[in-house]
C-alpha cells in the first residue's frame, strides 16, 4: 500500500537523478503516526532550502514501514545545512514512531505476499533454514536516486550486496 499526501511535488514527477533516501521502521506505522508524519512533513517541505533556493521535495510512506524522501534542486549538490535539516526531521519522526528509522542492518523482504524483516545478524540462520534464497525479494534501502528507487528498490537478493552471503 502506498500512502501519499499533498506535498510540494510528487516523487513520480521528480527527475530521474533526484536524490532519494529510504528510511525503514521495524514497527508498522499507525494512522496516528501517518498523520504526524504528514504534519511534520508538510512543514518541512514548505521551508526546505539549499543555498537559499527551494528544494523540490516529497515524502511518501510505502507499506506502512518505509518513509521515502526525495529532493531535487537546481544546484549540483545540496548544501550541508539542507541535509542536516532532513536528518533533524528524521530524528523528530523517530520520536513520533517511537523507533529507529536509520538502522541499515534492518532488512525487509517478501515472503509470499507478506512483508517481513530481520536484523542482518539473523541472515546466516535464515539462509540455513532456506527462508532467504538468492531469489527472495528484498527492499534495497541503499538506493540513492529516483531512477534507482524505481528500478532497484524491490529486487532479488542475488542483485544486492546480500548475495555475497548466499551459497
Amino acid at each position: 500500500m502506498l500512502w501519499t499526501y499533498n506535498m510540494k511535488v510528487e516523487l513520480t514527477s521528480q527527475p530521474d537523478n533526484a536524490k532519494v533516501w529510504v528510511y525503514q521502521s521495524s514497527l508498522e506505522l499507525t494512522d496516528s503516526d501517518l498523520a504526524q508524519i504528514k504534519e511534520l512533513g508538510d512543514f518541512f517541505l514548505g521551508q526546505w532550502e539549499s543555498h537559499n533556493l527551494p528544494v523540490n521535495g516529497s515524502i511518501d510512506v510505502y507499506d506502512n514501514h518505509f518513509i521515502v524522501i526525495s529532493a531535487f534542486s537546481d544546484e549540483d549538490a545540496m548544501c550541508g545545512r539542507a541535509q542536516d535539516s532532513q536528518m533533524r526531521l528524521i530524528k523528530e519522526l523517530e520520536e513520533v514512531v517511537e523507533g529507529k528509522l536509520t538502522d541499515r542492518m534492518l532488512v525487509f523482504y517478501q515472503e509470499d505476499d507478506e512483508l517481513k524483516s530481520f536484523h542482518f545478524s539473523e541472515l546466516e540462520q535464515l539462509l540455513s533454514d532456506n527462508k532467504i534464497t538468492s531469489e527472495t525479494i528484498v527492499f534495497n534501502s541503499l538506493v540513492a536516486t529516483k531512477q534507482e528507487f524505481e528500478n532497484s528498490w524491490k529486487v532479488a537478493v542475488k542483485l544486492t550486496w546480500l548475495n555475497q552471503f548466499v551459497q
